[in-house]
Parts: C-alpha cells; sequence; structure tokens
C-alpha cells in the first residue's frame, strides 16, 4: 500500500537536486526574517504598524499640544488645509 508520506513527489522532485532544496528554504527563511527586521524598526520609528509618514493636520495638531503655535493660528491652518 502507498503512503501520502513515504517517498513520493515531494521527496523524489528534492533528491536530484542534493544541498539546493535545502539553500532555497534557507533563502526564503533569510528574507521572511529580513522582512521582520524592517517591519519592526519602521514600527518603532513611527510608533504605529504601518510605514506611512505623518500628515499635515498630526504635525499642526503637535505643534498646537506643544504651544508652538495659539488658537487661532491653528485653526486658520486646518482651515487652510481643507
Amino acid at each position: 500500500m502507498h503512503s501520502w508520506f513515504g517517498r513520493g513527489a515531494w521527496t523524489s522532485c528534492w533528491q536530484g537536486y542534493g544541498g539546493v532544496g535545502m539553500m532555497i528554504i534557507g533563502l526564503l527563511v533569510l528574507v521572511a526574517l529580513g522582512f521582520a527586521v524592517y517591519w519592526a524598526v519602521a514600527k518603532s520609528r513611527t510608533g504605529t504598524g504601518s510605514l506611512s509618514e505623518k500628515t499635515p493636520l498630526d504635525i499642526l495638531k503637535e505643534r498646537y499640544a506643544k504651544g508652538e503655535i495659539s488658537r487661532d493660528e491653528y485653526q486658520q491652518s486646518v482651515d487652510d488645509l481643507k
């Protein structure tokens, strides 16, 4: 009786290539790790999971919260952005 988990098509396709199959799998693992590190660094810089930049309105809100601009300047800038 033939077993699906025995020596079938999957194992025989890698037999002729030696270590090439393992190199391909290793390369895929390295690419996945590189992407994970890139994503983690980008997340730590922006504080979010996305790689997007702050919008002009976000920057304006921060400046108003820090007291860099007055309420009138904030309202005028919000109106200008709309």
